[in-house]
C-alpha cells in the first residue's frame, strides 16, 4: 500500500469520515442504531479503502481520488448547487471517455453521450432526494 500525505487507498481519512457521516445520514434508521451507524461506518469506510483503495489498478484510482476529493470539496457547504454538480458530471464524463472507447463513435460524441447519460442519473437521483424530503 502506498501512503501520499495522510492518504492511504483513494481518500484521506477526513474524507472518509465525512462523506460516512452524509451516508449515514441517509439510511433511514433511528435512535441508538443512528448513533451506531455514526460511529462504525467511518471506520468501516476508511479500512475499506485503506485495504482495497491502493489495489484499483491506474488511472482508474487517480480518477477517482480526484472524484472523491471533489465530492467532499463540494460537500462541505452541506449544499451541492447545480454548478458543482455539473463540474463533477462533466469530469466523470472526462474521465469514461478517456478511458472507454465506443466504437463508431468519435471523441465529441463519446464525451457527449456520457455526459448526458451521467445528467440523467443525477437528476433520477436528485428528483428521488427532492422527493424523499418533501415526504418528511
Amino acid at each position: 500500500m502506498t501512503k501520499v500525505g495522510d492518504k492511504l487507498g483513494i481518500m484521506t481519512s477526513e474524507e472518509g469520515k465525512f462523506l460516512a457521516k452524509i451516508i449515514a445520514d441517509e439510511i433511514p434508521v433511528n435512535g441508538l442504531w443512528q448513533t451506531g451507524l455514526k460511529l462504525v461506518l467511518p471506520a468501516f469506510i476508511n479500512g475499506l479503502d485503506d485495504k482495497v483503495g491502493d489495489k484499483i489498478p491506474m488511472p482508474w484510482q487517480l480518477h477517482i481520488e480526484e472524484l472523491t476529493t471533489s465530492l467532499y470539496e463540494a460537500f462541505q457547504d452541506k449544499v451541492l448547487t447545480d454548478e458543482e454538480l455539473n463540474d463533477i458530471l462533466v469530469k466523470c464524463s472526462n474521465m469514461v471517455n478517456e478511458e472507454i472507447d465506443l466504437p463508431y463513435l468519435n471523441e465529441d460524441d463519446e464525451a457527449a453521450a456520457f455526459l448526458f447519460l451521467m445528467q440523467s442519473i443525477a437528476s433520477l437521483i436528485k428528483s428521488g432526494l427532492k422527493k424523499k424530503k418533501e415526504q418528511q
